[in-house]
């Protein structure tokens, strides 16, 4: 059962205001914080909810941290030393990472005024994983959220308007992400596209849930466009979009065993040396990458394939800049983008995720995500 029934019709309202910095109570009149603090401690993010009369949860937005506006000051003195402390972390969605980027290394904590109690397990649960969520949107780590989302859809479902509201920021492309990066067949959706089917479907499927919140944006025409085609339409008239997606087809290219063998050297020589100046090194040649996503139109298999290339990392070593192959986009996003973008022949990017367990082998396919500015 979705326990924000009245969520909806408040957040419709708002969904349009300004950045979608929306603020249903001040932050003194929350009974919960959300704070994201990255491992740098350079950034620093908070979110509220509050209890409304009738004892919903509901989410009073973003509080934006400035200098002179800090988390301290977002209750009334003493009231920070009295709250109880939840530990939650975006990061252990992901598993064990060789590198993941500055926006994924947080951690996050939730806050608990004192004398508010959590009712039950579901709102518990709920409090936990949200942090990650918007943490994820905040970013637009569209793979992250379709991960967050697919691995915790019991918990979000329990508050699925509230959850809709969060994230039809980067729903659409989202929904895209899920759809057409990974190799599930999505029969469940796809089924119910045509359909008026019930927002209780959403329940059960990620990609349901994240058409719902996409559909505003998206204005599909179910009987007259496939999903595919309400993409194109989509991307055609919204330039400038970003999306995070995995490489596949690593196994074929030279950079998956360039990373392997610097994940090697790293890690035998954290074991002879000062560990905090090796990440340094690793995490300052890894952030400088450049990543290039580029079209085939030449490819006798794939006319509309996007080869990954990515730097050398031999010659990142040294301070050189060369690319080569990484990789490929999987085929039906591809095919979308370059039907969306028929003229753009290239796509700049960044590495978000380096995953050492599928790096290792076990599941090449996804070993690293890069952000495509389209």
């Amino acid at each position: 059962m979705d326990k924000t029934n009245n969520f909806m019709q408040s957040a419709d309202t708002d969904a349009k205001a300004p950045e979608n910095k929306v603020n249903f109570a001040s932050s003194f009149s929350c009974q919960v914080l959300l704070r994201a603090v990255s491992e740098s401690g350079m950034k620093d993010s908070a979110w509220g909810f509050y209890q409304s009369p009738s004892g919903q949860l509901e989410f009073a937005g973003e509080f934006p941290l400035e200098e002179n506006r800090k988390f301290e000051d977002l209750w009334q003195s003493g009231d920070l030393e009295k709250a109880g402390i939840l530990d939650s972390s975006p990061g252990s969605t992901l598993g064990e990472c060789f590198f993941r980027t500055e926006s994924l290394s947080f951690n996050t904590y939730v806050y608990l005024k004192d004398g508010f109690e959590i009712s039950d397990s579901d709102t518990f649960a709920f409090l936990i994983h949200v942090g990650s969520l918007l943490v994820a949107v905040k970013y637009k780590n569209t793979y992250v959220l379709s991960n967050i989302l697919e691995k915790n859809i019991a918990a979000f479902s329990k508050f699925l308007k509230l959850t809709l509201f969060m994230i039809k920021e980067i729903a659409p492309e989202t929904l895209f992400t899920v759809l057409y990066s990974g190799f599930e067949n999505h029969s469940m959706f796809y089924k119910f596209y045509k359909s008026n089917f019930l927002l209780s479907e959403a329940e059960k499927d990620v990609a349901i849930l994240l058409y719902y919140a996409a559909k505003e944006e998206l204005s599909p025409v179910p009987e007259k466009e496939s999903p595919a085609e309400m993409f194109i339409r989509y991307f055609k008239n919204n330039p400038g979009k970003t999306i995070t997606l995995p490489v596949i087809g690593m196994d074929f290219y030279s950079w998956k065993e360039q990373v392997s063998g610097f994940r090697e050297l790293t890690e035998t020589t954290n074991l002879a040396a000062n560990f905090g100046q090796v990440n340094e090194i690793k995490e300052k040649i890894l952030s400088s990458l450049r990543v290039s996503v580029q079209a085939e139109p030449y490819n006798p298999h794939d006319h509309n394939a996007l080869g990954v290339y990515i730097d050398s990392i031999n010659e990142a070593k040294s301070g050189k800049h060369y690319l080569i192959r990484a990789g490929y986009l999987r085929s039906k996003a591809a095919a979308i983008l370059r039907q969306a973008f028929p003229s753009k022949f290239n796509f700049k990017g960044k590495i978000e995720i380096i995953d050492s367990d599928t790096i290792k082998g076990l599941d090449t396919d996804f070993s690293i995500v890069v952000r495509l500015y389209i």
